[in-house]
């Protein structure tokens, strides 16, 4: 057989690998953008326990909920008197909680969106909800008046103090002990669940945007910056262990796998990127939107990623 035949052959099963891989990558990294979506910014998006609910809300003033199997979303108009900043499901799956900009958190049931309470007593925009532990009852936010605060379904427990300036992002632990915000000052601050401060550590430039906990272990979280700077901490020690760059601008939303072998970050550059926790190397940059990514949320079985954007758009990623 020819020598250049054989080069010639080698040459292209070489271009067909190259093209083969290419497509497996396209496809590992599918994406869908949910039909018939928000009218205006999308801040705060969540995934139910079951996996068969995506949640995003709007400064549109509403909440859409994607069922599984139904491409029509559910959509459930008005539910603050202003935009609604962020979205969280209860650890059961029945209740959905929304934080407004109106100063309100609303707690809805999940099934029929029927309001279950409204927790009044914020001083300014509530930025951020969370469950805290595995009883369905109790939450933590964080907002534009400088505190935390802690409730109950039935009304506020306590303001935690310790920040200078208001926040974006708080939460907490998987069992439910610990409490981790950020500020626009830079502070970086940890509670316990009673409430007491732990410490605070000063960390990024143009301040700290968003903050995310470990879904794997208790003791590892994760902050974004105005530098455009990801920080992984250790939790117990109260330390940075490690800096991951490539955001330019601010790290608007971050999120962990639930196995805690990938990070999500997000921001102002409309980039999402997938970091190896344990390699501390970026995996891959997802491109789609054209705006500021300000809320990410991985599947529970970590088969699939949620965003939402300024651009309006709430993208389903599949990993």
């Amino acid at each position: 057989m020819p020598r250049e035949f054989i080069s010639i052959t080698i040459h292209y099963i070489a271009v067909f690998h190259s093209i083969i891989l290419a497509l497996r990558i396209m496809e590992k990294y599918s994406y869908q953008i949910l039909p018939n979506g928000q009218a205006n910014a999308v801040y705060g998006v969540d995934i139910s326990p079951a996996d068969d609910m995506i949640a995003s809300v709007s400064l549109s003033h509403a909440m859409k909920i994607w069922d599984k199997g139904n491409g029509e979303p559910r959509e459930y108009r008005d539910l603050h008197a202003d935009g609604i900043a962020d979205v969280c499901f209860s650890p059961d799956g029945k209740l959905i909680a929304t934080a407004g900009l109106d100063k309100l958190i609303k707690v809805f049931d999940t099934s029929s969106g029927t309001l279950v309470t409204t927790l009044s007593g914020s001083a300014n925009y509530v930025m951020s909800v969370r469950f805290m532990g595995n009883d369905n009852k109790k939450l933590v936010s964080t907002g534009f008046d400088n505190l935390v605060r802690t409730w109950t379904l039935d009304g506020p427990v306590a303001q935690l103090a310790g920040m200078t300036n208001y926040s974006y992002g708080v939460d907490c632990s998987t069992d439910g002990n610990w409490i981790v915000s950020g500020s626009t000052a830079s502070e970086v601050t940890m509670w316990n669940s009673e409430g007491e401060k732990t410490y605070q550590q000063t960390e990024h430039e143009k301040g700290v945007h968003s903050v995310a906990f470990a879904k794997h272990t208790n003791d590892t979280f994760a902050s974004g910056g105005g530098d455009g700077v990801v920080s992984l901490w250790n939790r117990e020690a109260g330390e940075v262990a490690n800096r991951l760059r490539d955001h330019k601008g601010y790290v608007r939303a971050l999120a962990f796998s639930h196995d805690g072998r990938i990070l999500a970050s997000g921001g102002q550059d409309g980039a999402i990127c997938l970091w190896d926790t344990e390699k501390l190397e970026k995996l891959r940059t997802l491109s789609l939107h054209t705006n500021t990514v300000y809320s990410l949320a991985f599947a529970h079985d970590d088969s699939f990623l949620i965003s939402g954007s300024f651009d309006r758009r709430t993208v389903k990623w599949q990993l």
